[in-house]
């Protein structure tokens, strides 16, 4: 009667272990036999990142790229390391997960690109975006100098305009950037009056993937008061400087004490 239990007992462990061994098989087949039958594709064939913003506030997106037959992008779960507050240069991990697709990569590392940044060297503004600028400038020039038939309108012929310096101040967080123009203005006598009207912008971007973009949170004319003739009445006044040495003395050796000066010469003089 023993050995009959002995034996029963032993063809239920026999049977257990059969069945754990099924079990084990089956989830090897499902682990690792299963996924290889599936479709074998590149996930990073269907997908990219793309990068936008300011340098320090970019954000990231995945981006799927649906044109590409082959497999459902749709299937495919694409995971960012970090998707904000991203600086040009650092490196972002992309992770893809399929149940439906056999993934030959499941990672793929992309360097942060194509964000703004704050122009920190003069000798960084491209021909074309100096060009964008003067143009605004123009426009400013003609805010300072008024409607010539209103009263408070400067009536003197501009005869000459050229712009002749770029000067830029930086600091860690923020900077100045002055369009340095030289007028030449007719007096009512007929002499000529040069004067230097400054337009500044301030916090001025760039794009190493666009560099002829010229962009800024604010603009406005700089300077004193100028005369333009020694006739209230029939010559006008203007915010400029006298000067091109007084303009620097006041809006770069004064009031940008403590921030880094580089600048532009856009004429031989």
């Amino acid at each position: 009667m023993a050995k009959r239990r002995k034996k029963s007992g032993k063809r239920k462990l026999i049977g257990a272990l059969i069945f754990f061994l099924i079990l084990l098989l089956a989830l090897a087949a499902v682990l690792f036999i299963y996924p290889m039958l599936l479709p074998k594709i590149n996930p990073f064939d269907y997908a990219g990142v793309v990068f936008t913003g300011q340098t320090g506030e970019g954000t990231a997106e995945v981006v799927l790229n649906t044109d590409l037959v082959g497999a459902d992008a749709s299937k495919i779960t694409y995971t960012l390391s970090k998707n904000s507050g991203l600086i040009q240069g650092e490196t972002v991990t992309l992770t893809a997960e399929s149940r439906s697709y056999n993934l030959t990569e499941t990672s793929k590392d992309y360097t942060v690109s194509g964000l703004d940044e704050y122009l920190r060297d003069a000798a960084d503004l491209t021909d074309a975006a100096i060009m964008a600028m003067h143009e605004k400038s123009d426009a400013i020039i003609q805010m300072n100098l008024g409607d010539p038939s209103d009263s408070f309108g400067v009536k003197n012929e501009i005869v000459a305009s050229e712009p002749v310096r770029v000067w830029l101040l930086t600091s860690e967080d923020e900077n100045i950037l002055y369009d340095v123009t030289r007028v030449s203005f007719k007096s009512h006598n007929g002499q000529i009056k040069k004067v230097f009207l400054i337009e500044y912008y301030k916090n001025v971007l760039i794009n190493p993937s666009d560099p002829d973009s010229f962009q800024f949170e604010t603009c406005m004319y700089a300077g004193d008061v100028v005369s333009l003739g020694d006739d209230a009445v029939n010559d006008g006044v203007v915010t400029g400087y006298a000067t091109l040495k007084a303009a620097k003395e006041a809006l770069i050796d004064s009031a940008g004490a403590g921030m880094d000066f580089t600048w532009k010469k856009l004429t031989n003089d």
